[in-house]
Formats: structure tokens, sequence, C-alpha cells
């Protein structure tokens, strides 16, 4: 009985040790996060390059994006589709400032389907236009996209691919999944 006592205290001590204060302790990345959400419609294509049939789908997302200099880094962050509260980071992606106009304080056009990509896990590679309402600063934004296709090499050895619409928002670094399994990794 001690045993199985003692055990259960080790046990829950590694849980906060491991689990709890290191999510409380996590840093974002550096940059502003927005939450939004994707929609993706289009075809399957087999392996054999026939039409396999129509695809569709949807999620929650996160994105970070960094300003630097000349570029803005964008991560996504897409919640699994087999196990909730699990999160997906796509990889790191860039557009350069030359393919983003207008005014940076009030309205922008932002063209990932002119030569950058925004990637999501699977992976699933999207290239929209977005109309962004800067609302005085990036970390007030709004994305809207008016033009979007996506590949998407996850169902390999087939793939899908069509059109998608990308929405999101600034959010509270706090409000974005955090821990091992979030979008913000300690």
């Amino acid at each position: 009985m001690k045993v199985a006592r003692i055990g259960s205290m080790v046990l829950g001590m590694v849980f906060l040790m491991f689990v709890i204060v290191q999510s409380v302790s996590a840093q974002a990345l550096p940059g502003d996060w927005f939450k939004g959400k994707i929609s993706l419609k289009g075809y399957e294509i087999g392996e054999l390059g026939g039409l396999e049939g129509k695809a569709r789908g949807s999620a929650t997302i996160y994105v970070n994006i960094v300003q630097e200099t000349d570029t803005y880094t964008v991560t996504t962050c897409v919640e699994d589709t087999e196990y909730n509260n699990l999160w997906r980071l796509g990889e790191p992606n860039v557009i350069s400032k030359g393919k983003t106009y207008g005014d940076p304080n009030k309205k922008m056009i932002w063209d990932f389907a002119d030569g950058s990509v925004m990637q999501f896990y699977g992976p699933i590679y999207t290239y929209p236009m977005f109309y962004v309402n800067l609302n005085g600063s990036l970390s007030k934004a709004n994305f809207e996209s008016f033009a979007c296709h996506f590949w998407d090499d996850s169902v390999s050895p087939s793939l899908q691919l069509g059109s998608c619409s990308i929405t999101f928002k600034n959010v509270d670094a706090s409000k974005v999944p955090t821990g091992p399994l979030g979008c913000i990794i300690p």
C-alpha cells in the first residue's frame, strides 16, 4: 500500500515538473500570433494520375508572423485531423516585403501566389493572396484571402489540389495552444 502511494506521488511530481511547469514557463515564438480558419476544396488525383474524387476540409489555425527588415517569416499551426488537442507546426516560410503592397500601417495586399508559399503540416502548400487590414500595426491585423490555391502531398501516393480560403486575426499569445502537443512548445 505504501509503495503504491509513494509511486503515485513520484508520478505526480514528474507530471508537474515536465508538463505543467514547462507549459507555464513556455515562451512564444517571437512575433505576433493570429487565430483563424482554413477551408480547402478540390480534387484528389490518384497515384497513376486518375481523378479519384472530390476533396474538402477545414480547420482552425494559428499563424505566427515575425517582421524582419526586408521579409516576414510566417509559421502555421493546425490541429491534427486524427487526434484532438495535438497541434502540428508547418515549416516557417518567408515572404519578401517586395511581395506586399500598400501602407504597412493601414491596408495591404500580401501576395504568396507569386513566388512564396504558406505551408501547413502535411505538407499542404497554399498560395494565397491576402487583403490585410493592419488597424495601425501588424500586431492588430486581420488577414482575409481573396485568391488561394493549394497542393496537398499528405495523402501520398495520391495528391489533392484545389482552392482554399484562409482568414485569421490577431490573438494574444496566451490563447495559443501551449505545451508539448501545442503550437508553442517549451
